[in-house]
């Protein structure tokens, strides 16, 4: 780790670059979708997928946000 002080604040940051850690897998899924739509995807390939995110995805799907999915495991 390297240490610079820059004004008040002091950084504190890896020379090597670590994997990146999700903070919010939902969030993550909000914005891929969001992007998808917005390029006129039709399609969206959602990684990494969790219980929660097929759950998040079915209700999504019952209020008519989303038409289909399907949950590949590999």
């Amino acid at each position: 780790y390297q240490r610079r002080v820059h004004g008040d604040y002091i950084l504190v940051y890896s020379i090597r670059p670590e994997k990146m850690v999700r903070m919010s897998v939902l969030n993550d899924v909000l914005r891929t979708i969001i992007n998808a739509e917005k390029a006129g995807k039709r399609q969206v390939l959602l990684r990494p997928i969790s219980k929660v995110v097929v759950k998040f995805l079915r209700v999504m799907q019952k209020h008519g946000y989303i038409n289909e999915f399907e949950v590949i495991d590999d």
